[in-house]
């Protein structure tokens, strides 16, 4: 896996910690005054915590999958150009 744009990583914990309080706290919200729509926002944003992280993962491999299609490329073309300068 490359490594990240710098402020990939610390935005995405900062989302998820965000949305991972809000699921607890609506949660416990939820618990204490038996209302059970909090118990259900809680469920929502803490599914989205987890998507949170998800697409993060999922993004991070697609910019790895095309840094590796990068350097194959550039070995491609260098080939090329070997051959064509040899000639």
């Amino acid at each position: 896996m490359t490594r990240a744009h710098p402020a990939s990583r610390p935005l995405t914990l900062l989302a998820f910690g965000f949305l991972l309080i809000d699921a607890i706290l609506l949660t416990l919200a939820g618990l204490w005054s038996h209302r059970g729509i909090l118990l259900v926002l809680g469920a929502v944003f803490g599914l989205a915590a987890a998507g949170v992280l998800i697409y993060w993962r999922a993004h991070q491999k697609r910019l790895a999958d095309i840094a590796e299609a990068r350097r194959e490329l550039k070995a491609e073309a260098e080939a090329l150009r070997d051959l064509v300068n040899d000639k």
